[in-house]
């Protein structure tokens, strides 16, 4: 008998609840009728299933079928001892004895059923539990026990002459939920009476679990890991293949030894029958055979093989199997957490405005005039930290050397990073002219004043010597002939400075080299930033310390944020930091310096990100100072014209086809285009001048032929005078009304009534520019015919808000009446600059009568009625309403 028949037949009987689903399948021979078809069927062989199949899933589902298949067989024994007692005395005793045949032939069939289940359950419980897989797991314990240096003593300990089976033990043990939650709950004494342990004995249970402590709680512990469990499947492989490649070797040597028995007869076992009459058993006797023959004749078809199935049983004290994931799609989260940490530990660290202490200006000024990348890099740093501190004020009036050098620095990295030399700001001498900063005498002076004036007939020596090394500065020269000295004193850093922003300011070269002038729209830098980040190709967290140029856009950005929090306004003393930032002329070298060169050289920004946060840092900057700036040329009020629209929405193409003007504005999308308009409201509102220069931007009257060539680059025409730029510009100033949403009311003007009368401020004036200057086409006509009833809008918002203004008490009443006017004024002037260019136009008729069949475009006569007779209505009304209907009346003489 083997060791595994022995464990089988020994050591296994039913126990507890908790271990239900080791209820084994009973070996012992049936008292059921066997028929001639259970014998036909020839016996399979029992296989060995693959270690994978160790699970208590196995038991649960055999557990069922096996409680299932007891009560049929106690149902069977029960009708077949009562069955002649359930005949029923009515039926004619010619026709009970065919009836009681059926009725057997059929408990039969049962009976066999019945038998071919459990034949199969004990066969698939001997594959669960057969030599070879105990085979597997005594191997894979004996190596880990060998590896742990303390080797099994026997692979089947024994208890009280009782020899335990380790793999069953640590199945039940892995079912229970462990080692440990067995001893917790008290279920180790099921698990020891189900190995033969009597409950009682508590000498043998301290036995077994010392049994168990030794031999199979470390293999459990390291089976639990993530390692145990990579390395055991990998050896289960392994002992799997090794003993596939054995039965392959062994299967040809016993095919040639085996004898043929293909003519050896099968005894047939007569049928038994527990029933008492004879005619019934003759007559089955003599049947069996024949349906003997014809089965094993036949094989079985499919549909017999298919077994019936049954309810799922319900588990009690079940413990799923949990697996550590520590790995999910093959990375090592520990490891990626242990790096990202020392990455962590390795950056710089800053601290806080009150934990800086003392913070000394002119040393932060002097650091970044030294050239010297470290010292620039922290004092850039510490004033960052500075002006976001909301708590701490930096009043640019008492420290415009800050500004000055601040200024001159960024002027300085943007032409190393347009001309591309990066090793601009390394020194070139050897040598540097310095002055003493104490004047004071000190009492070394004294003494040695004292101690001279008995040597006054001597004569004086002046010895240069170098500071580094005390040698005389003749010697050294001597010594090295390769050496040059600049004796010129009256170079400064000032003078440096101006000459290397020279070039991107006024040199005529640059304008001539320039072949690409265009700022991107804010949606695009938007789309090119998330590509760049979702882009496996492009290393968005670059160290700067390895890329110079990265480190030098990141000094420029750093001095932009530090500028832009300067320039707000704020109590106290910093009240007049952004008036400051206007008037200084270095500040407006930067900011326009910075405009030209995100048009001229975007990819000089290495990143998108970084282009769209100095973008950004410009256009916050402009919305603070932009109310004092006085603009000095042409080429800066072209600069302030392409910086606000490109944070406004773009036309498509298909739009523009259609003859659309207006883009269709979104509030969460654009949110940039409100401070666009107020800087360019402010500018043109600010001064004559600034007034002026725009005109000849926007008309195309420029003179200046470099400014004409970047208007034509970023227009992409050679025609300035069609204007192209004044219709984009006043269809970015208009799209912010939402003219399409009236029939709400007001309630969409609520969050945006300043921007609103920003942008008929500014539309009102490039109306007087359509009027002024000479176009090539009747750009007043155009916006009012426009598919979008740009005229039509206006006229009935104007209306709305005085009626509004009429009928409320708001807070805001004032601006309803700057806004209402504001549009009839737009309007009129529109009207009036279409009807003055149709007159002097070859095509005037069509041009009036296109303007005359316009619907909407004039007030009707109750509404400027009741804007006469309103008695609190302002005159700024009454007056458009009266000019309205003069112009109405102007357009209909001329159509007659």
């Amino acid at each position: 008998m083997s060791n595994y028949q022995y464990w089988l037949n020994e050591h296994i009987d039913g126990g507890d609840d908790d271990l239900a689903f080791l209820t084994f399948p009973d070996t012992a021979p049936s008292n059921l009728p066997q028929t001639a078809v259970s014998q036909g069927v020839p016996q399979q062989k029992p296989q060995s299933a693959p270690f994978e199949s160790f699970s208590p899933q196995v038991f649960e589902s055999f557990s069922g079928q096996q409680q299932q298949q007891q009560q049929q067989l106690q149902q069977q024994q029960q009708q077949q001892q009562h069955f002649q007692q359930q005949i029923p005395t009515s039926v004619p005793p010619q026709y009970q004895h065919q009836r009681t045949t059926d009725s057997i032939n059929q408990h039969q069939a049962n009976g066999v059923k019945s038998s071919e289940q459990q034949r199969q359950f004990q066969q698939q419980f001997q594959q669960q539990f057969g030599p070879q897989n105990v085979e597997k797991f005594l191997r894979l314990l004996e190596d880990f026990m060998n590896r742990n240096g303390t080797p099994l003593a026997e692979r089947f300990p024994v208890i009280r002459d009782k020899r335990m089976n380790l793999f069953l033990i640590y199945f039940m043990m892995s079912k229970l939920g462990g080692f440990n939650n067995v001893l917790k709950t008290g279920k180790i004494v099921a698990v020891a009476s189900k190995v033969g342990i009597p409950a009682d004995n508590n000498e043998l249970l301290k036995e077994f679990v010392a049994m168990y402590h030794k031999n199979l709680f470390p293999f459990e512990q390291y089976a639990s890991t993530p390692e145990g469990m990579k390395e055991l499947a990998i050896r289960r492989e392994q002992l799997e293949s090794q003993m596939r490649q054995q039965g392959q070797q062994r299967t040809p040597s016993a095919s040639n030894q085996a004898p043929p028995t293909s003519n050896v007869p099968v005894p047939q076992q007569p049928l038994k029958s527990s029933t008492s009459n004879p005619t019934i058993a003759a007559k089955s006797s003599v049947v069996a055979p024949a349906s003997f023959q014809s089965r094993t004749s036949k094989p079985l078809p499919a549909r017999e093989a298919v077994q019936k199935a049954f309810a799922p049983d319900f588990l009690r004290n079940y413990v799923p199997r949990s697996k550590l994931v520590d790995k999910p799609t093959g990375i090592d989260v520990t490891s990626l957490n242990s790096y990202g940490e020392q990455l962590d530990h390795l950056k710089p660290v800053f601290l806080y405005v009150p934990e800086l202490g003392k913070i000394d200006i002119n040393a932060l000024t002097m650091s970044l005039a030294s050239n010297l990348d470290a010292e620039i890099n922290v004092a850039l740093n510490v004033l960052l930290i500075v002006s976001t501190d909301p708590n701490t004020i930096i009043p640019l009036e008492e420290c415009m050397n800050l500004l000055d050098v601040m200024c001159d620095l960024s002027m300085s990295i943007m032409s190393e990073l347009v001309s591309g030399n990066l090793d601009a700001r390394k020194r070139k001498d050897r040598y540097e002219d310095v002055e003493a900063c104490n004047f004071k005498r000190s009492r070394i002076d004294d003494i040695f004043a004292k101690y001279q004036s008995q040597y006054d007939s001597g004569k004086a020596q002046t010895i240069t010597v170098d500071s580094f090394t005390s040698k005389q500065v003749d010697d050294l020269i001597e010594d090295d002939d390769e050496v040059t000295v600049d004796t010129d004193t009256s170079s400064s850093y000032g003078d440096d400075v101006e000459s290397v922003s020279t070039p991107l300011s006024t040199d005529d070269n640059e304008f001539q080299s320039v072949d690409y002038f265009n700022i991107p729209s804010y949606l695009e830098i938007l789309h090119e930033c998330k590509k760049e980040a979702e882009s496996v190709d492009i290393n968005i967290h670059a160290n700067t310390y390895r890329d110079r140029k990265l480190m030098l856009v990141e000094e420029l950005s750093t001095i932009s944020m530090i500028l832009r929090n300067l320039s707000f306004v704020n109590d106290g003393v910093s009240i007049y930091n952004n008036n400051v930032l206007a008037s200084h002329s270095k500040f407006q070298d930067y900011i326009f310096t910075l405009i030209y060169t995100i048009c001229t050289k975007p990819d000089a920004f290495v990143f998108s990100r970084k282009l769209l946060c100095v973008l950004k840092d410009v256009l916050l900057m402009l919305v603070n100072v932009a109310h004092a700036i006085e603009l000095r040329s042409s080429k800066e009020a072209l600069l302030i014209v392409v910086l606000c629209l490109s944070f406004g929405v773009k036309l498509e193409k298909e739009e523009a086809h259609s003859g659309l003007y207006v883009a269709k504005y979104d509030q969460h999308l654009n949110k940039y285009q409100f401070h666009a308009i107020d800087i360019f409201s402010k500018i043109l509102c600010g001064s004559n001048s600034n007034k002026q220069l725009m005109g000849n931007i926007l008309s195309g009257e420029e003179k200046n032929e470099d400014v004409l060539n970047l208007m034509r680059l970023y227009l992409g025409s050679d025609d300035l005078k069609d204007g192209n730029l004044i219709i984009r510009l006043f269809g970015h100033l208009i799209s912010i009304i939402p003219l399409d949403q009236l029939h709400l009311g007001i309630d969409p003007f609520h969050d945006k009534l300043p921007s609103t009368l920003q942008s008929l401020l500014s539309c009102l004036i490039l109306s007087d520019f359509i009027a002024d200057y000479q176009f090539d086409s009747n750009i007043a006509l155009k916006l009012i015919v426009s598919p979008e009833l740009i005229g039509c809008g206006l006229l009935k918002l104007s209306f709305i808000f005085a009626a509004i203004y009429a009928k409320t008490n708001y807070e805001n009443k004032i601006m309803y009446v700057h806004i209402s006017g504001k549009c009839l004024e737009l309007v009129n002037s529109l009207l009036k600059a279409a009807i003055e260019y149709s007159n002097s136009s070859i095509f005037a008729h069509n041009e009036l009568m296109t303007l005359n069949l316009t619907p909407k475009i004039f007030p009707a006569d109750e509404s400027i009625l009741g804007a006469l007779m309103t008695p609190n209505l302002p005159h700024e009304i009454s007056i458009q309403a009266v000019e309205s209907t003069k112009l109405m009346t102007k357009l209909k003489q001329l159509v007659k």
